[in-house]
């Protein structure tokens, strides 16, 4: 299992000077993006834990199911990735902007009967749950407390250069069986639409 905590990425994205304009709560966005959302607003502009600081993050995670390679009958993970809402949708699709929070093998340990040792299985896991639980409670902790943060574009003593980072997951997009998958409910078929 590998673990990228948000915090360290987070506070990057805001020593980035090409998308610090992107990050802020008060850039807006065109017509159709997520900022014209009036819930949007609800949870991010007008939400009092946010403080009204604009430069708090608004996140989109997503999970998915892939193989390591491009033979299907080797063995595969699951991605969880997370990206900033605010950026545009150019640049939200760009590798470089999103960030891999947790990487789980499709791999599981059982007991052999006969040697009674653990052998290793290539097979998905039967629940993302500790995972889900694990990301829940870091962002539980960026929404509470947050972290600090410099926003490289604000002059050295202005009062926002320092500041507390927080973040709120706006929401959460996979395929169908994906979602099934990771909230453990029963699915059949395949179907590509997003929630």
């Amino acid at each position: 299992i590998v673990c990228l905590g948000l915090e360290n990425w987070m506070r990057n994205l805001y020593r980035r000077e090409d998308l610090v304009h992107f990050l802020r709560n008060e850039a807006g966005g065109p017509p159709g993006s997520v900022q014209e959302n009036s819930e949007w607003h609800k949870k991010v502009v007008n939400n009092p834990d946010m403080q009204g600081n604009s430069q708090h993050m608004d996140l989109v995670g997503t999970a998915n199911s892939v193989q390591y390679f491009k033979d299907k009958k080797t063995r595969g993970r699951v991605q969880f990735m997370m990206h900033d809402a605010n950026l545009p949708a150019e640049l939200q699709l760009e590798l470089k902007n999103c960030h891999l929070v947790r990487l789980l093998p499709n791999e599981v340990n059982d007991l052999d009967e006969d040697t009674h040792e653990l052998v290793r299985l290539n097979k998905k896991n039967s629940t993302l749950f500790p995972m889900l639980l694990a990301i829940s409670d870091e962002l539980n902790n960026l929404y509470v407390s947050g972290c600090r943060a410099v926003d490289v574009t604000r002059p050295k003593g202005h009062a926002q250069r320092r500041f507390t980072l927080r973040a709120v997951l706006l929401y959460w997009v996979g395929d169908h069986p994906g979602l099934g998958e990771a909230t453990s409910m029963a699915h059949m078929g395949k179907c590509d639409c997003h929630w």
